[in-house]
């Protein structure tokens, strides 16, 4: 039986080089709506596991663009994409999956992004302290390209996030 999550390795997106956009992640169009703000990111998800997935056993997904919707936040517009998984296995639907991937403005001249806020108190706790070798290989193990989670350069730069 496989571990929640770990379906995540088997539907690695897959985009040429030439395909990318400046973040990292494969340019807008194609299976995600051509939204023209230029900061994507991932802004939440939910699981709903219906029933295991088993090493060796053929799987398959499904994704639809389930909402688009356009908001105004206090530093201008958002556009929020839902995205809809159906993972199936030889036994049928095994798990759904929402994602919501948010687009933004770039940040503004002398912006400071919001101050993080702390994840509520858990009964176990384990401190892991990210340099560029472990955020570059969890973007590997994921396949994801996304420069935000290895270029500080762009995270700084580009993004204006803090050290």
């Amino acid at each position: 039986m496989l571990p929640p999550l770990w379906h995540w390795l088997f539907f690695l997106p897959l985009a040429r080089q030439s395909d990318l956009g400046p973040d990292g992640h494969p340019r807008r169009g194609g299976f995600l709506p051509p939204v023209p703000l230029p900061r994507r990111m991932w802004a939440g998800s939910r699981f709903n596991f219906l029933q295991p997935l088993h090493i060796g056993e053929a799987i398959s997904r499904n994704s639809v663009i389930a909402d688009v919707s356009v908001k105004d936040g206090r530093t201008g517009p958002l556009v929020f994409v839902l995205v809809r998984h159906e993972i199936n296995g030889e036994a049928g639907l095994a798990l759904t999956e929402e994602h919501d991937i948010v687009y933004r403005n770039p940040f503004a001249e002398g912006e400071q992004p919001p101050a993080p806020r702390l994840a509520p108190a858990s009964v176990w706790r384990r401190d892991i302290v990210p340099d560029p070798v472990l955020l570059f290989r969890y973007s590997a193990l994921t396949f994801n390209g996304h420069r935000i989670h290895y270029d500080r350069s762009y995270v700084t730069g580009e993004e204006g996030y803090p050290d």
